[in-house]
């Protein structure tokens, strides 16, 4: 009797043989990645033994039946991404209660997330790439019983048509996650407080919504360069991304943070030069050069952190112009020159320039060297 059938990456066209619902014994099933048409017959999804259920990438269409839930009463995993498959998600999914992995994505479904929070053994969710939402006041009610999913890694509704505002809920999701992608769709309001709960998170994608106010993902275990996606929140005020394992080159799409107040990229090792769109602070990476003429634009500006980040040249008279700032740092770099003694030099509490061994002058507590003062070149004896 067969239990396990696999025919995934090959070449297989044609349709799926109704025969196949006489393997009633059948626990595995993957035939993936191939060139398969038609519908899946649904005489399979009477097979009550299926434990894993792979049809990923082909040319399939129709729908998942309604009664899922209930006839395949031990599946584990259930993957179909990457075909044609549309209609409403079935309720019955949340019956599914060995559930694993769940991956519906790059299909066209429709209607409304199913809420899952009855399967708590779900470790991947993925629904991006449908066209789900749309159809509910508040499209994102399925965040409220994802909290019960304590085993919860990778979850993904990014490229849908999802629209309501991120529910607080989504700080008590697994402390096991370490995807989150909710881009593109039309979610809007403030992040929710409490998102720094994901202390094993490495991806996140909450690009091209409506999001606003603060992102706090300080002291977690981000790793690579700044995620393109978080540039992308155009709308954010404050992002706090300090404490973290970053790397690579700071990007000029940086930028594309209009609105931020409050950037915080301390303690990560971000190298390179400062890019010119470069809006706060920056403390304590690997940046250097001097600072640049860009920042002249930064006019209500409060607090703009530089320490620590290999900066060379002079302390530039326009940062006397910042009005708004209430602390600037410059310490712990190799600037040199005279250190201005207006505006926000003038109060020793609001700027810090300590350990840069080549500066000199400044208001008096600073106790700093005089600079020196070009003299009279004496005339040649000859």
């Amino acid at each position: 009797m067969l239990e396990t059938l696999y025919l995934g990456v090959n070449n297989f066209e044609g349709t799926i043989p109704v025969s196949l619902s006489n393997l009633s014994f059948l626990t595995q099933l993957g035939m993936g990645y191939n060139n398969l048409q038609g519908t899946i017959p649904p005489q399979i999804f009477n097979i009550s033994s299926i434990t894993e259920f792979y049809v990923t990438s082909n040319k399939l269409h129709g729908s998942i039946p309604p009664y899922i839930g209930n006839t395949f009463p031990r599946l584990e995993e259930f993957g179909i991404g990457g075909n044609r498959f549309s209609g409403v998600l079935p309720y019955t999914i949340s019956n599914l209660s060995k559930l694993s992995v769940f991956d519906v994505g790059q299909n066209q479904f429709t209607g409304p997330v199913p809420k899952l929070g009855t399967l708590h053994g779900l470790i991947k969710a993925n629904f991006e790439d449908n066209h789900l939402g749309g159809v509910e006041v508040d499209d994102l009610s399925f965040f409220n019983s994802l909290s019960n999913c304590s085993q919860l890694e990778i979850f993904s509704v990014s490229y849908n048509s999802l629209s309501g505002q991120l529910p607080a809920s989504i700080a008590n999701l697994s402390t096991k996650l370490t995807m989150l992608y909710l881009g593109r769709n039309n979610i809007f309001g403030e992040i929710p407080p409490g998102i720094e709960n994901l202390v094993n998170l490495n991806g996140l994608g909450m690009e091209n919504n409506q999001l606003t106010g603060r992102l706090d993902l300080s002291e977690n275990q981000l790793t690579g360069t700044i995620p393109k996606q978080l540039i992308g929140l155009s709308s954010l005020s404050a992002m706090v991304l300090s404490s973290n394992h970053l790397t690579g080159e700071l990007s000029s799409e940086i930028g594309n943070l209009v609105k931020i107040v409050y950037l915080d990229l301390s303690n990560n090792k971000i190298s390179g030069n400062i890019p010119s769109s470069i809006k706060n602070c920056l403390d304590d990476n690997l940046l250097e050069g001097v600072i640049p003429p860009s920042l002249q634009s930064l006019t209500g500006i409060q607090y703009l952190g530089l320490s620590g980040i290999n900066l060379s040249g002079q302390i530039p008279e326009y940062f006397q112009s910042f009005v708004s700032i209430v602390y600037l740092n410059l310490s712990s770099n190799d600037l040199e020159g005279e250190v201005p003694k207006l505006g926000v030099f003038k109060n020793i509490s609001a700027f810090s320039v300590d350990r840069n061994d080549k500066l000199c002058g400044g208001i008096p507590i600073l106790r700093l060297p005089s600079c020196p003062r070009p003299g009279k070149r004496k005339k040649s004896p000859i």
